[in-house]
């Protein structure tokens, strides 16, 4: 099914887009708005602004929670969100075919160098 040009309009936002995306890949698949302000760099005014937005769109979902809010992916929506917003591929290299790879000169491998490769096995 094709995104309403509502959808579209609203995840155009990179902040939107961001915030969908940290809502669907926390461990609880939920989250508060303190924690995206602080995963997101902004003020909470900012994010909750942003929120409302999704959630009259009905793309979230707000459960009260003493005197904080935790948001979440609206369940109707979640195949919408994942059709909006594919997860990346993992790849998994091993120690092995790293090896294999000619070594470059230094001063490239500074300029270029990976932190995720570092720590591969």
């Amino acid at each position: 099914m094709a995104a309403s040009i509502l959808e579209l309009t609203l995840l155009a936002d990179p902040t939107r887009a961001r915030i969908i995306s940290l809502i669907r890949d926390s461990p609880q698949a939920r989250q508060i708005v303190g924690a995206l302000s602080a995963q997101l760099g902004l003020r909470q005014p900012t994010v909750s602004h942003h929120e409302k937005a999704l959630l009259d769109a009905g793309l979230l979902e707000r459960e009260p929670q003493g005197r904080t809010v935790c948001y979440s992916i609206a369940p109707d929506q979640a195949d919408r969100v994942a059709e909006l917003f594919p997860r990346p591929l993992e790849i998994t290299v091993s120690r092995a075919v790293l090896d294999r790879i000619p070594p470059i000169s230094p001063r490239v491998s500074r300029e270029y160098s990976h932190p995720r490769l570092s720590g591969v096995s």
